[in-house]
């Protein structure tokens, strides 16, 4: 092999005892040793890109861009990433055009810019030929697109999002509905739903006049057909934003699944967070919420986590609300920021822990901060509710039910700067057996059969 000495070589180095300069012979052992734990050397490579914007760049795949459409280059950068078990794919400090869909099966590592300032995806206007809406799902029951075309997306493997801009104004040339970044299992094997996912400070942004419905992330099932089980895995997303776009996440997994939305800041969204029909346990940690100028825009909420008429959700979500701040300062006279339950004539066992977070109320007086219907077992603690609505905490059961709704703990919580058109704390019909505790308001509507102070 050109430039490793022979046996021979290597029994007169070891004879002479004033070799001088060991550097070329650390290299080569230290060049070695890389390649020992890697596996293979990516420079050796050949890729099958028909392209000479795709070529290998240390250990990574570096796509350049073209000034036109880079979907080609993209999709094959990744798919190469893939076969030949490349780890890493990455974008320069420019703009790269995507006209059509990506996708790409088992990528097991992170396609990412240089920084999220300057590498950026920009999904073309009127490119893609997304499915139509159909709008009688967008209901009380919440809104969950469903039947979307998605600019990249994903399925199974270990897949990593990081340091850069996507971008969409109106990128649907027929039809509504748009996702920038889909999660899936895989369309030719039902048995492979699991993907470990990872969204990294991505800056998602969309138009806010446009009347397109753009969600930024996704997991779920519905865009692998012929399968048609939910996912299961892991999808964190950090340190991220999410502006003038309807939804930023839309997730349904199952088996137990560890999703992760920490540190991210959503502006100018309808829905910022929907989980339905799912059995994960989540955590929604240190998030921004603002609603913007035209405020909460339904009862959906800017959380909404429950099930749809007629789809049966598996028997138990775990939600962890924590150290999030919400802000409401629009124009709209009814909405939620957080809805437990949004689904009619369904039940969901879930298990909710929202604890020290701010809900700021500058918005109109006809808003609620916290619903929770149709689920039993919760703490709500430690909260702070300030400004002006219609209530603070809503608990109880929805229209027609005959369900009690249990086991809710509600303590610690700081109502002295929140002013309630009708109350700060709601026991609807149904509620029995949930503490409320001591001195938090004096302002309590229905008390039902509850443990008070």
């Amino acid at each position: 092999m050109t430039g490793v000495p022979s046996s021979g070589h290597r029994r007169q180095a070891t004879l002479c005892p004033k070799r001088k300069n060991p550097t070329k012979a650390v290299s080569l052992l230290l060049a070695f040793f890389w390649l020992s734990i890697n596996g293979h050397a990516p420079l050796a490579q050949t890729l099958n890109c028909d392209s000479d914007f795709v070529r290998f760049l240390g250990v990574a795949i570096e796509v350049l861009p073209t000034g036109s459409n880079d979907a080609d280059n993209i999709e094959c950068a990744l798919r190469e990433a893939s076969r030949l078990d490349s780890r890493l794919v990455t974008l320069r400090a420019s703009s790269y055009r995507v006209e059509r869909p990506i996708s790409v099966v088992n990528f097991r590592g992170n396609i990412e810019g240089v920084t999220r300032a300057s590498t950026t995806i920009e999904f073309a206007e009127r490119s893609f030929d997304c499915a139509v809406y159909d709008s009688s799902r967008f209901d009380f029951s919440g809104s969950f697109v469903v039947d979307t075309a998605n600019g990249l997306t994903f399925e199974q493997g270990v897949p990593g999002v990081r340091f850069l801009t996507m971008r969409a104004g109106r990128p649907c040339s027929s039809g509504n509905a748009f996702g920038m970044i889909a999660f899936r299992p895989s369309s030719g094997d039902c048995d492979q739903r699991t993907f470990f996912a990872l969204v990294d400070r991505i800056d998602f942004e969309g138009s806010a006049t446009s009347n397109q419905l753009i969600e930024s992330v996704s997991a779920t099932s519905t865009a692998a057909p012929p399968c048609s089980l939910p996912p299961t895995g892991t999808l964190k997303v950090n340190q991220s934003t999410f502006t003038d776009i309807f939804s930023a996440l839309g997730v349904s997994m199952v088996g137990g699944a560890q999703v992760d939305v920490n540190f991210n800041t959503f502006t100018n969204l309808v829905i910022p967070i929907q989980i339905a029909n799912a059995n994960q346990n989540t955590t929604i940690v240190g998030n921004t919420f603002d609603m913007g100028s035209e405020g909460i825009q339904g009862v959906q909420g800017a959380i909404s986590i429950g099930t749809f008429p007629g789809v049966s959700s598996p028997a138990m979500n775990r939600t962890v609300i924590h150290a999030n701040t919400f802000f409401d300062r629009g124009t709209t006279t009814l909405g939620a920021f957080f809805v437990g339950h949004s689904a009619r004539g369904t039940r969901q066992d879930s298990s909710f822990v929202i604890t020290q977070n701010i809900f700021d109320m500058r918005g109109p007086a006809e808003s609620v901060a916290v619903v929770i219907l149709e689920t039993n077992s919760g703490v709500i603690q430690n909260n702070s509710f300030r400004g002006n609505a219609d209530v603070g905490i809503i608990l109880g059961r929805e229209d027609g039910s005959n369900a009690t709704v249990a086991d809710w703990s509600i303590v610690g919580n700081d109502f002295t700067g929140f002013n309630s058109r009708d109350s700060d704390m709601f026991f609807g019909p149904g509620t029995t057996g949930n503490v409320f505790g001591p001195n938090q308001t004096s302002s309590i509507t229905g008390r039902g059969n509850n443990v008070f102070p």
